[in-house]
C-alpha cells in the first residue's frame, strides 16, 4: 500500500493544484480519493484526474463511484454534469420508504439529516449488538470456572476497548444528530458494567451514578458517557 500512495501522489497533486485554482479540494487515504467543490468544476475535473491515472497505467473504478450533493443546489446542470462524468447519486430508503441521500466518507455518513440520522441508527444498533453478545460469552453468572476470569477480562475490554466505540463518529458527526447514537451505546455499556459487577445503575443513588463514569482521577471508574463527550 505504502508504494501504491506513492505512486499515485504525483497525479494527485496533479488534481490538488488544479482544484485549488478553481476553488476545489481532493483528499485522499490509500485509494480512496474524494473531491470536493462546485458542480461546474468537480466532474470535468474527475475526467482529468482519470487522465492523470492513465498516464501512470491505472484506471479509475467507475463502480464504486458516487456524489452527493444538498437537495437545494440540485438542478438541471447538475445532473447534465453529473451524468456526463457517469457517477451516480447514492441512494437508500427509510423504514417508512423515504428516499435518502448521502455517501460515506472515511467511515463517516455525509448527506441529508434524515439519512445520517437513519445511519448512525442503524450502527448503533449493529454496535450494541457486538457489545451484548460480548457480555453473554464473558458473562461472570454464566462461566463459573474460577481459571477463565470471565468478569476481569470483560471489566478490560470495557474499560480499554469497548467503551471507546463510537468515540469516532461522535468526533465527526455534529453532535445535534448523535444523541440516540449515544444514548443506545450509554445503555449497553451500563449493562455490561451491571453484568461485571452484579448491579443495576437504576439501584445506584445519582450520585454514584455520576460518580461511575468520572475519570479515575476523580475517583470514577473512567468509563465515561459517550453523550457527555460528544
Amino acid at each position: 500500500m505504502p508504494n501504491f500512495c506513492i505512486g499515485i501522489n504525483q497525479a494527485n497533486k496533479s488534481t490538488h493544484d488544479s482544484l485549488q485554482e478553481k476553488g476545489g479540494i481532493i483528499l485522499s487515504g490509500a485509494d480512496d480519493i474524494y473531491i470536493l467543490g462546485p458542480r461546474e468544476i468537480v466532474f470535468p475535473e474527475v475526467k482529468l484526474h482519470e487522465e492523470r491515472f492513465a498516464s501512470i497505467g491505472l484506471k479509475l473504478n467507475y463502480s464504486k463511484m458516487i456524489c452527493y450533493i444538498k437537495e437545494s443546489k440540485k438542478s438541471e446542470i447538475y445532473h447534465e454534469l453529473r451524468e456526463a462524468a457517469y457517477i451516480p447519486e447514492r441512494s437508500t430508503e427509510s423504514e417508512d420508504g423515504t428516499t435518502l441521500f448521502g455517501l460515506r466518507a472515511y467511515g463517516v455518513p455525509i448527506g441529508s439529516e434524515i439519512f445520517v440520522t437513519e445511519w448512525l441508527k442503524t450502527k448503533g444498533e449493529r454496535i450494541r449488538s457486538n457489545m451484548l453478545e460480548i457480555g453473554n460469552l464473558l458473562d461472570p453468572t454464566r462461566i463459573a470456572n474460577r481459571h477463565i476470569p470471565s468478569r476481569q477480562c470483560l471489566w478490560l475490554l470495557i474499560l480499554n476497548c469497548l467503551q471507546f466505540k463510537g468515540n469516532y463518529f461522535v468526533r465527526n458527526i455534529p453532535p445535534q444528530l448523535t444523541e440516540e447514537f449515544c444514548t443506545t451505546l450509554d445503555s449497553a455499556i451500563d449493562k455490561l458494567m451491571g453484568q461485571c459487577f452484579s448491579l443495576k445503575s437504576e439501584e445506584l443513588s445519582t450520585f454514584n451514578r455520576i460518580r461511575v463514569h468520572l475519570p479515575i482521577r476523580f475517583g470514577g471508574l473512567g468509563v465515561r458517557e459517550l453523550s457527555r463527550v460528544r
